[in-house]
């Protein structure tokens, strides 16, 4: 749905010129406090963050079959017992909630826990960061540091294999050679080192593998606007990304996908920008060492492309805000020739129409929300379909289509669907009823609100009169034409001509009639071969005292209306009695009965109480 305002273009005379102005503001600025909400979207609608879908399978449930619901626990217990801080952290900092309403379900949610509770009941999201047993893969530029494990192999000459760590010295030892100094050597090289060694006592026939089995994982500070800030320990060779997914992800209400800072000893070291990863694959090659901090930084300028573009999202951008780089992020459709622009600007809702060739030279503001469209309307329509059918529910057309064009598209079951019934739900015979209902009832309002009062008698009767108004009123808000088109003729339907948006409603076949209205006992009954309307309305219990028994309505389940005293009865059909006016007291009243007879027709309902 278009959500954004048409654009008004204003043409002021200036001597012999005109100027055009492409935007429209509101008058009253937007109130301190208040909902002022003209001209702008709603927000709860608003596309996800470019860039959550990074974070959106942290937290989650895993099912399997046959079992319970489990979640999956916490990577190491360096995470179990630093997630707590980070919960204690976000609630003192006001409350950086996980999963902001914002994504609508992009984002799973997790739950922070109250300041007191948080170091004794922590919840960290899980996520899997440690490659599985087998496959552990180490950088060959890792360099190796205490507490790093070395597997060893020996053949040949002697035959050793064994583990070996990494100890406070340095060393390795190795049975029969002795210590091996391998700190500060990098994984690569870790092989001929030892191999050299070894050589040093086995002159021959001594083949020696060695590869790296464990690594002593770092420490890093993930902090800023993420769901879960806090210490995390991972192996050495892991990114900033893997630490971001350890922490929950970037916050989608307040965080930087774009300005997320590495800093070691305070200061910085590199930057990352998130969305140079999405579109190129790039990330700092920074290795992390201990005690490190990955900072994201608060959310900067934020702007929502929406229609026809490739990418409908919220998108982060950078200096300086233009329109440009929007294109080039949202990517529109080659369709697309114009952009509808809404936002605030000085204080008050504004809405704009750009070409995409201003647009690429126009600033965008924070909150700006842009709907890419085409300006040429294409030659087709959607029409769809409703009722008791066995297939598509939505056909594409010509905009010349008529009716009996696309009827042999619609595949149904003359068993289970009524073909004799169908008729056209259309948004403008919808629109001319509740226009027809609305002007019945403010000729209405008007001529009792005028008319004259002299005695007290007259003023009793003009309070009864605006009482009688203001039920009415109540129950003509609860009622919706449904913009019924009546295409039926002799059972047959006639080719009229569709429009955009029609929906063509293939009733289901019934045996049933419904009876309504002015009855003692509405009710729906079984149609009966032969009987009149009067079976069916002595079964609903007769008549009321306040019945129309003159005038009784009868709906086909095509749309098509009969108001007679005997009207004939076929299956589906609905008997509706309507009130008589000879009943009302006051005068002005028997006005209503157009009123109701509308309501009737348009809605199927017969209003009552009056």
């Amino acid at each position: 749905m278009r959500r954004l305002l048409a654009a008004v273009v204003y043409f002021v005379a200036a001597g012999s010129a005109a100027l055009a102005q492409t935007s429209v503001e509101t008058q009253a600025p937007v109130p301190i406090g208040g909902a002022d909400t003209r001209s702008l979207p709603n927000r709860a609608t608003l596309p996800p963050m470019f860039g959550a879908n990074l974070f959106q399978r942290l937290g989650t449930t895993v099912q399997f079959a046959g079992s319970a619901p489990t979640t999956q626990p916490a990577t190491s217990s360096t995470q179990a017992a630093t997630g707590g801080l980070g919960a204690v952290i976000n609630a003192a900092l006001g409350g950086t909630q996980p999963g902001g309403g914002a994504l609508g379900g992009i984002l799973p949610s997790t739950t922070t826990a109250a300041v007191g509770a948080a170091a004794t009941n922590p919840t960290v999201p899980s996520t899997n960061v440690q490659p599985p047993p087998g496959l552990v893969s180490f950088d060959p530029n890792h360099v190796l540091a205490p507490g790093d494990a070395v597997q060893i192999h020996i053949y040949g000459a002697t035959t050793l294999d064994q583990q070996a760590t990494v100890d406070s010295n340095g060393d390795i030892f190795i049975p029969s050679i002795g210590p091996v100094h391998v700190a500060g050597i990098t994984a690569g090289n870790l092989q001929p080192a030892v191999a050299a060694a070894i050589a040093s006592v086995y002159h021959s026939n001594a083949m020696v593998y060695v590869t790296m089995s464990n690594a002593v994982p770092v420490n890093v500070f993930v902090t800023g606007a993420v769901i879960s800030p806090g210490q995390y320990a991972l192996p050495p060779t892991a990114s900033v990304i893997t630490f971001l997914q350890s922490a929950g992800g970037v916050d989608p209400n307040l965080g930087s996908y774009r300005n997320i800072r590495i800093l070691r000893d305070g200061k910085p070291i590199a930057t990352a920008d998130l969305y140079d990863f999405l579109l190129h694959g790039r990330l700092p090659s920074v290795r992390l060492r201990d005690r490190d901090t990955i900072l994201v930084g608060p959310q900067g300028l934020t702007v929502a492309a929406e229609g026809d573009v490739g990418g409908v999202f919220r998108y982060e951008l950078s200096r300086p805000y233009s329109g440009a780089e929007l294109i080039a992020l949202a990517r529109p459709y080659p369709d697309a020739t114009r952009a509808d622009l809404v936002g605030i600007r000085a204080g008050r809702p504004a809405a704009f129409y750009y070409s995409l060739p201003e647009l690429r030279r126009t600033s965008l503001e924070n909150g700006d929300v842009v709907t890419f469209s085409p300006d040429t309307p294409t030659n087709v329509m959607t029409i769809k379909i409703d009722g008791r059918i066995d297939g598509p529910t939505t056909l594409v057309v010509v905009r010349q289509a008529r009716l009996l064009d696309v009827l042999p598209y619609l595949p149904i079951n003359p068993y289970f669907s009524d073909p004799s019934a169908i008729y056209v739900r259309r948004v403008s015979v919808a629109q001319a009823q509740t226009k027809a209902i609305k002007d019945a009832f403010q000729r209405l309002e008007s001529t009792v609100v005028t008319s004259p009062t002299v005695t007290a008698e007259q003023a009793q009767m003009r309070q009864q009169e605006a009482q009688i108004i203001f039920q009415f009123a109540a129950q003509l808000t609860n009622v919706t034409p449904e913009g019924r088109l009546v295409v039926q003729r002799n059972g047959q339907p006639t080719n009229v001509r569709l429009e955009d948006g029609d929906v063509i409603v293939v009733p289901s076949r019934t045996d049933l009639v419904l009876v309504s209205g002015e009855v003692r006992v509405p009710q729906a009954m079984v149609w009966l071969s032969g009987a009149d309307v009067n079976h069916y309305i002595t079964t609903a219990g007769g008549f009321t005292e306040r019945a129309d028994t003159s005038n009784l309505l009868v709906i086909r389940p095509s749309g098509e209306t009969i108001v007679a005293a005997h009207p004939p009865v076929r299956p589906g059909d609905e008997i509706i009695v309507l009130p008589s006016p000879d009943n009302w007291a006051l005068p002005f009243v028997k006005d209503l009965t157009q009123i109701i007879y509308q309501v009737a027709v348009a809605t199927g309902v017969a209003l009552r109480g009056f």
